[in-house]
């Protein structure tokens, strides 16, 4: 359990956000929150990378080390796009 939700990718074009934090977990303790941007994990780039690739590398890291930025202006666009 990584402790945050992402939403995004290649096909978005506005790349990778967190798009849940859950309150308590590591992810909320190391100040992640929703709206913010993935730049990269693990040194991999995030910001032109399919949503399924990035859940991959997610899942599989024993540890992460992210680059993020709060960017919630193309957060919002990117919950625009989303299709309920």
């Amino acid at each position: 359990q990584l402790g945050f939700n992402i939403r995004g990718g290649k096909a978005s074009q506005l790349g990778i956000f967190i798009s849940k934090v859950i309150p308590d977990s590591d992810a909320h303790r190391a100040g992640l929150q929703e709206g913010d941007q993935v730049l990269s994990v693990n040194e991999v780039d995030f910001q032109d990378i399919e949503h399924s690739k990035a859940v991959e590398i997610l899942k599989t890291a024993r540890e992460i080390t992210m680059r993020v930025r709060y960017f919630p202006y193309n957060y919002q666009r990117q919950k625009e796009r989303t299709v309920h």
